[in-house]
């Protein structure tokens, strides 16, 4: 059945585009020549929550005009048990894919196991803390956030420019549910370096950041990473650089000054941090209101980055961490240690197997050294040298113009960048 529609929706296509040829034949020569996209990278594009319906019709045209390459590739890839012929890694949906995949290995071999050997624990001991500082707060607390929230909803209700900024706020964060990389939130800058399979070199710039101490008597010790994983400081630490972001300040007109929300939330070993604006440096900041809150000034750096998936979990980090440890020893590259980082770049509600986290090293690289791959783009920076392509339903008939002259019209997309 299904290979009785696909054969239907080329034979569409086929025809679609003889009846173009004899309508346009130099344009339709011209489209052949300048197509470069594959039926995957078309397909990525059609799968991309961002993409306009309009330009998904033109994409399903295209894709089922691409019938043969779709059959050949599907048969290689069930022949040779080769995922990526269908579904490459470069391209969001095959990252997403390949991401299921191992987040069904983890949830099994990791994270069940984690739930009964430590967190159910950990709730059990900790529980009647939490409930007696619930207790010791008082109804007043609730009351406080109450007022707050009826406050808030007061002001958005009378004025018509926060109803749309609410409502734009709502999309966005609807649409994070599936993205890899966050929409909407401010990340530190840096340059590409180098690209490798294990790692991504990447050149960061000077930024500041909001900091707590991740130890603390509830801590239940480090993990093999080197990092302590457990639960309860974490959110506590979580909560506490939300809530200095979000308005417990004092800026230097002795107001609350709520500030923007970033990406992403790094911890290592001794704290977890909150990257701030760029608009900020640790003495113009606002000063926190809370003792545990530090602000500091984190110079540029050369790092090695490695992303995956899932949940980052103790023994998730601890195995990432030493492929990125065996990556750069093979490399010759030397990295710091002490210097590594877990970074998290998804809201809590983000599917698992989309999520974007990363290990990452400050790195020397040896004199003398030449990288694998360059590319001078800017995180987010667009690809320099997109794939040009011409879409067959937006291309226009060609208008003679008042000199007489031919003058051909046609509308552009390029390729959007590929992966995180």
């Amino acid at each position: 059945m299904l290979g009785l529609t696909l054969l239907m929706f080329s034979s569409c296509m086929q025809a679609l585009q003889i009846r173009s040829f004899h309508k346009h034949p130099s344009i339709v020569s011209q489209r052949a020549v300048l197509f470069q996209s594959t039926w995957q990278e078309d397909l990525d594009k059609w799968l991309d929550i961002d993409t306009p319906w309009q330009s998904r019709r033109s994409l399903s045209r295209t894709i089922a005009g691409k019938f043969s390459s779709i059959y050949t590739d599907v048969t290689d890839a069930v022949r040779e048990r080769n995922l990526n012929k269908i579904a490459p890694k470069s391209l969001q949906y095959g990252k997403a894919i390949n991401g299921l995949r191992s987040f069904k290995s983890q949830l099994v071999s990791d994270i069940v196991p984690e739930i009964f050997t430590k967190v159910i624990p950990i709730v059990i001991e900790e529980g009647p803390k939490i409930i007696s500082k619930v207790i010791s707060d008082g109804p007043s607390s609730i009351v406080d956030r109450g007022q707050s929230f009826i406050s808030n909803a007061r002001e958005i209700a009378q004025d018509p420019s926060m109803i749309q900024s609410t409502l734009d706020d709502i999309r966005r964060e609807v649409r994070n549910i599936v993205k890899s990389t966050p929409a909407g939130l401010e990340t530190p800058p840096y340059n590409v370096v180098e690209v490798r399979e294990q790692f991504e070199v990447r050149q960061y710039s000077a930024y500041t950041v909001c900091s707590t101490p991740l130890t603390s008597s509830e801590s239940s010790g480090s993990s093999e990473s080197g990092l302590t994983m457990s639960i309860l400081p974490v959110s506590t630490g979580f909560t506490e650089l939300a809530d200095y972001v979000f308005g417990k300040n004092v800026n230097d007109d002795g107001e609350s000054e709520k500030m923007k929300m970033t990406t992403p939330v790094i911890i290592d070993d001794q704290s977890m941090s909150f990257i701030l604006s760029q608009q900020f440096t640790a003495d113009t900041a606002p000063t926190p209101v809370a003792d545990s809150i530090i602000l500091k000034d984190i110079p540029a750096e050369l790092v090695a980055a490695r992303e995956f998936t899932g949940i980052t979990t103790e023994n998730e980090v601890s195995k990432q961490k030493a492929k990125l440890e065996d990556a750069l020893i093979s490399a010759g590259i030397v990295y710091d240690n002490s210097s590594f980082k877990v970074l998290n770049y998804n809201p809590p509600f983000t599917v698992p197997w989309i999520r974007r986290n990363e290990v990452s090293f400050r790195i020397t690289l040896p004199e003398g050294y030449v990288p694998m791959s360059m590319t001078s783009t800017a995180e987010p920076a667009a690809d320099p040298t997109p794939t040009v392509e011409i879409i067959e339903s937006d291309i226009v008939a060609p208008v003679e113009s008042n000199e007489g002259e031919s003058a051909e019209t046609s509308k552009f997309s390029s390729a959007p960048e590929a992966g995180d």
